[in-house]
């Protein structure tokens, strides 16, 4: 069973947050905090250094023999029509060919590294496409 659990980047700060344990809730169904959180969703997955994989996350695949699975970098999203966290393609490397992933669960370890996410690190975005 995967672990549940959040992060959260603090708007008005500027700041990741790292695991958030409790979430209180106001009437209208937002979060009653003093400034404005988004809530990242851990994936239940670990990169190949073993760092933890959330939701927002900038990922880069390398292919092995292994595993055919297109190198490049992926933001991790959360796909409601899949139901699952899923990798959207920010760019690939032309000398690499392969599958690209449809759901997170199909990342093994090994293949890829969090080089970052879209809040601290927007400049990732912009490369490739």
């Amino acid at each position: 069973m995967r672990e549940i659990k959040f992060r959260a980047w603090n708007e008005d700060y500027k700041e990741m947050m790292g695991n958030v344990s409790k979430i209180e809730w106001n009437l209208n169904g937002k979060i009653k905090a003093p400034s404005t959180l988004i809530l990242l969703q851990f994936t239940g997955l670990k990169d190949k250094t073993g760092k933890e994989i959330y939701e927002g996350d900038i990922v880069e695949t390398f292919n092995t023999k292994k595993r055919k699975l297109t190198a490049g970098i992926w933001k991790i999203i959360w796909t409601e029509h899949l139901g699952c966290f899923d990798g959207e393609k920010i760019s690939d490397r032309e000398e690499d060919s392969g599958e690209e992933f449809q759901c997170v669960g199909n990342l093994v370890s090994d293949i890829c590294k969090v080089i970052g996410n879209i809040y601290e690190n927007p400049e990732l975005l912009g490369k490739g496409k």
